[in-house]
């Protein structure tokens, strides 16, 4: 048995409009969706976002988290470019208000939404858009400005140096600030609330230390030096992206509005 469920603009189901298809055979999601077009009155709008989440799902996603590691890193080449750190952690949180604006996927910022909500984000694809978005901004960076290198080989020598427990803590932490600021900004689009809430989320995670996986993997990409350091680098974000992750589903777990 074969559940299709249709999607609105906003993400969220049509009412009424869960529809089964009974088969001993393996469908294809066309052919799925030939039998259902044929057989019931379907509003078109439905049938365009079948299609975009069966055939068009893995580009846009991986556009839109490329994008998203463009806008941390710069919000990383402009922390790092000031001297003053409240300053630096005011002005990087431009990263994260264009995200959210324009709908662009950040790993920190999706991962939360994996309980329980009609649309999971694919959290793997996100992660590499974030990656390949990160290293694009951090390797142009370099070139432009390379008194980043040694800003960013300092940071990354004092992140290193943590033991792993700390570093699992602070990513934690990170990860409840990440969720708290994008469904603060869900639920207030736009609004002072909303733009106060992802300025001050940022500013305080920045100001405290805390580990944020993709704007480490532009620090990362910006300090490095020697192919010697990818093994351990590597190890680092993924330590910190797990521990995001937690951070982001316990406070949703914890504060999500029953459906």
């Amino acid at each position: 048995m074969t559940a299709w469920i249709f999607y609105s603009d906003h993400g969220k189901e049509f009412p009424a409009h869960r529809i089964y298809l009974h088969t001993t055979q393996s469908v294809s999601p066309a052919d799925s969706l030939r039998r259902i077009y044929r057989n019931i009155d379907i509003n078109p709008e439905m049938i365009y976002y079948l299609k975009n989440r069966t055939g068009e799902t893995f580009v846009e996603s991986l556009k839109k988290s490329v994008a998203a590691g463009l806008m941390i890193g710069i919000g990383c080449i402009v922390y790092l470019s000031l001297e003053s750190k409240i300053a630096g952690a005011l002005l990087f949180s431009v990263g994260l208000f264009l995200i959210c604006s324009f709908g662009m996927f950040l790993f920190t910022g999706k991962i939360g939404y994996i309980i329980k909500t009609g649309n999971k984000p694919n959290c793997a694809v996100i992660w590499l858009g974030n990656l390949f978005g990160s290293i694009a901004v951090s390797v142009i960076a370099r070139i432009a400005k390379p008194s980043l290198h040694e800003t960013a080989a300092a940071m990354v020598e004092n992140k290193l140096n943590q033991n792993y427990l700390a570093i699992v803590i602070l990513s934690f932490l990170c990860g409840i600030l990440m969720y708290s600021a994008v469904e603060n900004f869900r639920k207030n689009p736009n609004s002072v609330s909303g733009i106060v809430g992802i300025v001050l989320c940022v500013s305080v995670f920045i100001l405290c230390g805390f580990e944020h996986s993709i704007a480490d993997m532009n620090y990362l990409v910006m300090a490095i030096s020697s192919a010697d350091q990818a093994l351990q680098y590597l190890l680092f974000i993924v330590v910190v992206s797990v521990s995001n992750g937690l951070g982001a589903l316990a406070i949703r777990f914890l504060t999500k509005e029953k459906e």
